[in-house]
């Protein structure tokens, strides 16, 4: 398989969107508890993505790069979640509970992305 270079408005357009998906879960993170802060970004970047990825209007390499890498990649956070069998408060069944809700959100947003892009044109 052949790489593809990215070109310089889909970095610029990531990094946007990744800027702000990371200033969105830190004002999230602010007022909530770290598990409860984790389960929001994660259950609704799922959602989101999955919504992204359904909606035909996100069909675009700069659409994907702000909103589906960008703005949701910088929203959700993986690293937490990695880095939580570390702490004092470690839950597995909690932490596998996130998983399973996150990709039915995904599926959902995948959904309600397909049926909102196929009302969308008519």
């Amino acid at each position: 398989m052949a790489s593809q270079k990215l070109s310089r408005s889909a970095v610029l357009l990531t990094f946007s969107g990744g800027a702000l998906g990371s200033l969105l879960r830190f004002a999230i993170a602010e007022v909530n508890s770290t598990l409860v802060a984790l389960w929001i970004v994660n259950i609704l970047g799922a959602l989101f993505v999955g919504f992204f990825a359904g909606h035909k209007w996100f069909k675009t390499e700069s659409r994907r790069a702000f909103f589906s890498t960008g703005l949701a990649g910088g929203f959700t956070t993986m690293s937490a979640i990695a880095i939580l069998p570390l702490g004092p408060n470690f839950d597995a069944i909690s932490i596998g509970a996130m998983v399973a809700v996150g990709m039915a959100a995904y599926w959902l947003g995948l959904k309600i992305g397909s049926r909102m892009s196929d009302s969308w044109k008519r």
